[in-house]
């Protein structure tokens, strides 16, 4: 009894963990201050991404 149970058990946890693995979080925050050469701050100032680069980890 208990080797098919523990079998049944060992199966599920292999078939599964590929799916756990997977569950990333693909957001993220970039902050800082926009300076000028001199090194002053600009205020008002905003930035976007040059590119929204789709990448797939592990590959």
């Amino acid at each position: 009894m208990f080797r098919p149970l523990a079998l049944v058990s060992l199966f599920l946890i292999a078939a599964t963990a590929p799916a756990l693995a997977q569950t990333q979080i693909t957001t993220g925050v970039v902050q800082g201050t926009v300076t000028d050469p001199t090194g002053a701050p600009l205020p008002g100032v905003t930035s976007r991404p040059a590119t929204r680069a789709r990448t797939r980890p592990g590959r």
